[in-house]
């Protein structure tokens, strides 16, 4: 949403007029917040895939834990 807002406010056709920061051109400003956002989506979604891979690795470990209990006990696995 605050990539969205500070690119409609870049837009020179803009009411807002919005000039930058420190000399910095909005256009520029727009961008770089952009950039980040998809820095910071990219770092989440490697973090979920692990998270997703380490409950995968869990899950397998149990169930396989399961097998050898039936197995023990003589039941279907």
């Amino acid at each position: 949403i605050t990539t969205g807002g500070f690119g409609a406010a870049a837009d020179p056709a803009s009411t807002v007029g919005f000039q930058g920061w420190g000399g910095i051109p909005p256009g520029t400003i727009h961008m770089m917040i952009a950039l980040t956002t998809v820095c910071l989506n990219l770092g989440v979604n490697l973090a979920e895939y692990v998270a997703i891979a380490r409950n995968g690795e869990l899950v397998e470990k149990v169930l396989s834990e399961v097998r050898a209990i039936r197995t023990a006990k003589g039941l279907e696995v």
